[in-house]
């Protein structure tokens, strides 16, 4: 399994159910990637014939967490689908899970990747690739794992009206039957959010009173961190 590639993918989730079964194209065929390949048809036979069992699925391409079960995976005209089953009891895939819900009821998609090996080109032209040895498939997320990382993504917002868009998602999210460890990050998402929104009107928040409130947040947690042992 040393050097393993990675190859990411956004398309529509196919489908979420409402056990934990999560539907999704993790690679897709014809098109040329970023890393200027291009996925053939039958790429994936092989390894789905002689190493599905060994499949796992990780979030983010971490070993350390496995987030779910493959139940099927096969290909069709577009890529490779998989029907995976999500772990729960685990607080990180309860979290996916919620996810993959909140995208879907957007009509938006999560990104996914796999980790593989190549193990056949087309000779005529290399960029073709024609089979894969895959070991993982992931979800990939952009949620920080440090909240105070949101500090970070304010640099997006253009103004207060941006800003209060934000602070309804988090909302959204906050009433989702997400796990502690997160609901307690968006709690602080917020608390930062609601301290900026009301004061930046219609400024760039690059304004010295934005970074102050930023400053002033950052300083807050970092306290509470602080008594807290963390």
């Amino acid at each position: 399994m040393n050097n393993i590639e990675t190859k990411s993918l956004e398309q529509v989730i196919k489908d979420v159910d409402n056990t934990g079964i999560v539907t999704m194209y993790v690679s897709a065929f014809g098109n040329l990637d970023s890393d200027g390949d291009v996925t053939m048809p039958g790429a994936f036979t092989k390894t789905i014939k002689e190493n599905a069992n060994r499949v796992r699925h990780f979030l983010n391409h971490d070993s350390r967490l496995l987030i779910g079960v493959p139940l099927e995976m096969k290909e069709d005209s577009f890529g490779l689908l998989v029907r995976s089953k999500l772990n729960l009891n685990k607080g990180i895939a309860k979290d996916a899970y919620e996810d993959y819900k909140l995208y879907k009821e957007n009509d938006r998609s999560l990104e996914h990747s796999i980790g593989f090996n190549v193990v056949r080109r087309d000779q005529k032209d290399k960029a073709k690739i024609l089979e894969y040895k895959l070991w993982e498939y992931s979800t990939l997320t952009a949620w920080a794992a440090n909240p105070l990382a949101l500090t970070v993504d304010l640099k997006s917002f253009k103004n207060a009206d941006e800003v209060i868009v934000k602070i309804k998602e988090l909302t959204e999210m906050y009433n989702r039957n997400y796990s502690d460890g997160r609901l307690t990050e968006i709690e602080k998402q917020l608390k930062a959010l609601d301290l900026i929104a009301p004061s930046v009107k219609d400024t760039p928040l690059d304004e010295p009173q934005i970074i102050d409130a930023l400053k002033q947040f950052k300083f807050q947690i970092q306290l509470e961190n602080y008594k807290n042992g963390i």
